[in-house]
């Protein structure tokens, strides 16, 4: 992907991630010194991202040309850009129809506790990512090295369709949501303080309910305890999504709070960030002193936090020696038995991951208003909508209404927005009108809403919309979905999309957005096509376009469950081409043999695909190179007979998912998901 700056230079796709990433530093500025000045550089790489509903199926692909190896970049995947906002108490919803108005509108393992990812202090050491596209870069991070603080807001506006506005909204689940008008948590507050590390990493954003939960329990704590100062680490980044020490903290309903601690003479300790205590007492060593875990101020901050009349709390993780420590003290000052004893399911050490014994891990559950508005809470690793809210009845009814009247307005938009994040599926005939008008931008809310769906348009259809649309991401969108289809029909209609020499562009406010559309049908032939179709790809690989090459490649190495072809042909392509792959095929006679050659290379112990290579097999779903997770991940589908879905866009959540049905059809434990 190549986008065109303005005034009207080409840079590459560098250019984007480093804005969407709001990174600013000496690559940044020089990359974006194309787009104009360096003060400019700087402004542009302020910008947020809005990311739209992934598929489950997306491909996730290197930086090759940022790192220098790896696979190529997925250039189906469009990059979406928002301006930063500006560090208010709160972020304001911009919404031009309603100036001034606010946007309405087993939990057991990593997504339970939120802690699967966690750099050590100050800041976030390397942590190795899948390689990613530039949308997905844009939204975790194109790699680890490429994690800044403070991380950048993102604007976000809600789905309007008319209903009151309540203050913040926090919309999916804390692994894959975002967060609305997200409440601030000042740096100092009565009662509390933003631990010093924290304070850099621009995660201190909130629901309403979290916020208030936090400072009512620091007051509670005060009381009881003049002088008292809870420490707070990360809540959620501004407008939410992801940040790089956890892989929750998504949608503004989770937080981070530190250990009240002493000193041997019994007065408070402050400390510097959040230290990992040793059993049994809960110490560790700080500036040449031994500090202590505080059990009565810890205990008076976790039962205000489980007695709140509003029983908002969800969960509060925290180290099991700690928690028996703090019942033990409940126990002596009188608190009921069979209370306590009811707090288990609620007050735990998390399952499969790090035990926390460095911080509280505070979870609060929907409010009614969010859970209306699309907030999804996680009971035992399911989500839960909430279908019966007589508010959410009301919205899904007036969406779909609008839909019945309305095929071209921003209502309309508003209204496939809102069935889209609510999980309600529209009925097939009035999805499919809204394609056949397919007028912008409710044309690319109709494919995303019919991409989340998992609806399969009849083929003609697609194909019209693949012949007239002139949107970026609509084309992105109708390619994914594209993929869903009979295998043959899809690779038949891919390959005659390789000689569609057209190049989308959406324009923006600095660059504009420019997809190539023999990219993406490249891109399509590595899920549907077979092995013995690469040699339609190979051609590809001398192709002008970059995107195109970076496709071609993926693909043939998605086919063959190999590398095939070293990253150097994407620059100076091999004249003998076809002859290497001939060469490729008679040493490689089988896709699996070919499959198990490349994990024993690279680490993984296999012997054949049977249940016995279960565990290394999980493991290598999280490996840098996308054939490798694609692969892994289809042979897990095989072997343990399910059917979850690939996901190699975002291989820490994969992991953790593929974890949970591995352990549910083994029985076993695949070991710690943070070290």
């Amino acid at each position: 992907m190549w986008v065109r700056c303005k005034p009207r230079r080409t840079v590459p796709t560098a250019c984007i991630l480093w804005v969407c990433l709001g990174t600013v530093n000496p690559m940044s500025v020089a990359l974006l010194s194309a787009c104009g000045s360096a003060e400019t550089a700087q402004k542009s790489a302020g910008a947020g991202v809005l990311p739209g509903p992934d598929s489950a199926q997306d491909p996730s692909l290197a930086q090759a040309h940022l790192r220098g190896g790896g696979a190529p970049v997925d250039p189906s995947v469009q990059t979406g850009r928002v301006p930063v906002e500006t560090p208010a108490a709160r972020i304001e919803e911009q919404d031009a129809r309603t100036p001034g108005a606010r946007a309405a509108g087993s939990v057991d393992g990593c997504a339970a506790s939120g802690s699967c990812r966690t750099p050590t202090s100050p800041f976030p050491t390397p942590r190795r990512l899948a390689p990613e596209g530039p949308e997905v870069a844009a939204r975790r991070g194109a790699q680890q090295e490429m994690w800044t603080v403070p991380l950048p807001a993102t604007l976000r506006r809600h789905p309007d369709l008319g209903f009151p506005r309540h203050g913040s909204i926090s919309v999916g689940t804390i692994a894959t949501g975002h967060l609305v008008a997200g409440r601030r948590l000042e740096f100092e507050e009565p009662n509390l303080r933003v631990m010093p590390e924290h304070r850099t990493r621009g995660t201190n954003y909130g629901t309403d309910e979290l916020v208030a939960t936090i400072a009512h329990a620091a007051a509670a704590v005060a009381e009881a305890a003049p002088g008292a100062l809870l420490s707070v680490g990360n809540l959620s980044k501004g407008g939410g999504g992801d940040i790089p020490w956890s892989i929750s903290h998504n949608s503004g309903r989770d937080a981070d709070l530190g250990f009240y601690m002493i000193d041997d003479h019994g007065q408070p300790v402050l400390l510097p960030s959040l230290l990992p205590l040793t059993p049994p007492d809960g110490s560790v060593e700080l500036e040449g002193r031994v500090v202590r875990f505080d059990v009565a101020r810890n205990w008076l901050l976790v039962k205000d936090l489980l007695t709140r009349p509003d029983g908002r709390v969800q969960y509060v993780f925290c180290a099991r020696f700690l928690i028996r420590r703090m019942l033990e003290h409940a126990a002596a000052l009188g608190e009921d038995a069979r209370w306590l004893k009811s707090l288990d399911p609620v007050l735990r050490q998390p399952k499969g991951t790090a035990s926390h014994n460095d911080h509280f891990h505070v979870r609060v559950m929907c409010s009614p208003d969010d859970a209306a508005d699309g907030c999804r809470d996680l009971v035992q690793g399911e989500e839960i909508i909430a279908r019966s809210l007589p508010g959410y009845k009301q919205r899904v009814r007036a969406a779909l209404e609008t839909l019945e009247n309305d095929h071209a307005t921003t209502r309309a938009e508003d209204a496939l927005g809102m069935l889209t994040i609510l999980g309600w599926g529209v009925p097939r005939d009035t999805l499919l009108a809204v394609l056949e008008d397919c007028q912008e931008p409710v044309c690319a809310k109709a494919l995303r809403l019919a991409e989340s769906r998992g609806m399969k348009p009849p083929a003609a259809l697609l194909e019209r919309l693949l012949s007239r649309t002139d949107s970026p991401g609509s084309m992105a969108s109708a390619f994914r979905i594209l993929r869903r289809l009979d295998p043959e029909e899809a690779t038949a209609m891919a390959v005659s999309r390789l000689t569609d020499r057209r190049e989308l562009v959406e324009p923006g406010p600095v660059f504009d957005t420019r997809e190539v559309v023999r990219a993406h049908a490249a891109l399509v032939l590595g899920w549907t096509a077979r092995r013995k179709d690469v040699p339609v790809l190979l051609p590809l690989l001398s192709d002008p376009s970059r995107d195109v090459r970076w496709a071609a490649l993926w693909s043939i190495r998605a086919l063959s469950a190999g590398e095939v072809f070293p990253d150097s042909v994407l620059d100076s392509p091999a004249t003998d081409m076809a002859a290497q792959w001939e060469a490729f095929l008679d040493s490689h006679r089988s896709v699996d043999g070919t499959f198990r050659r490349e994990l024993n290379a690279h680490g993984y112990r296999v012997k054949a695909l049977t249940r016995d290579a279960v565990i290394p097999l999980l493991a290598a779903v999280k490996d840098p190179r996308d054939y490798i997770s694609l692969h892994a991940q289809k042979a897990l589908r095989k072997i343990l007979d399910v059917k979850q879905p690939i996901n190699i866009r975002d291989k820490d959540l994969s992991h953790w998912e593929w974890r949970g049905v591995v352990e549910e059809a083994t029985g076993g434990n695949t070991g710690q998901r943070r070290p």
